[in-house]
């Protein structure tokens, strides 16, 4: 189950599978220190996107439920569903927007609460969770907006500029995530068309 087949469609954003012109957008985008920082790495060991570490990303994670974030016809970024047990009814949420200039515009709150849709209607999960840099102020309330609560600090689990930083664990149950009044746009959603 790596890339869904299913689009979902917001105001701002389209989930979707992966074309090949989102190469191009990712070689425009990605490999931007602040956005390395963002998600904790070292932008001192930073290289240049390339078509190989492109086609990589698209392998990774194959247990997962995968989509590209698009914004006006342009991919912007990743979002997935992984570590997810149907049985038990979680997942882990991680979400990636390649270029600082793409955040702070609501898209990644959006791509958000459009994959809970997908994981709380369409996969009946109970449960989502996810890892956020404590530092991730941006991140958090983005989160937060989508009905995410700090369940933990996973001490001094990050090394960032040499730094050992915190991470967070947050979560959303889907009662919590209805009580948002959104997470039924999503089931509407349900593979429409690009």
């Amino acid at each position: 189950m790596p890339w869904s087949t299913q689009t979902y469609r917001g105001g701002l954003v389209r989930l979707r599978p992966p074309i090949d012109s989102d190469l191009d957008d990712f070689l425009a985008k990605a490999g931007q220190p602040e956005t390395i920082l963002a998600y904790g790495g070292d932008p001192s060991t930073l290289t240049a996107p390339t078509p190989e570490s492109y086609r990589q990303g698209l392998g990774t994670f194959p247990d997962s439920i995968k989509w590209v974030i698009d914004h006006d016809g342009h991919a912007i970024g990743r979002i997935r569903l992984d570590n997810i047990d149907e049985t038990e009814g979680h997942a882990r949420l991680a979400l990636g927007i390649w270029h600082p200039d793409d955040w702070g515009h609501g898209f990644g709150t959006e791509a958000s609460m459009l994959a809970l849709g997908h994981a709380f209607n369409a996969m009946r999960l109970h449960r989502v969770d996810l890892i956020v840099l404590e530092e991730n102020r941006r991140a958090i309330r983005s989160y937060e907006k989508c009905g995410f609560r700090v369940e933990g600090v996973l001490r001094e689990r990050a090394l960032v500029r040499g730094q050992r930083q915190n991470d967070l664990v947050m979560a959303v149950l889907r009662r919590e995530f209805a009580g948002l009044g959104a997470g039924k746009g999503a089931d509407a959603d349900l593979g429409s068309g690009c």
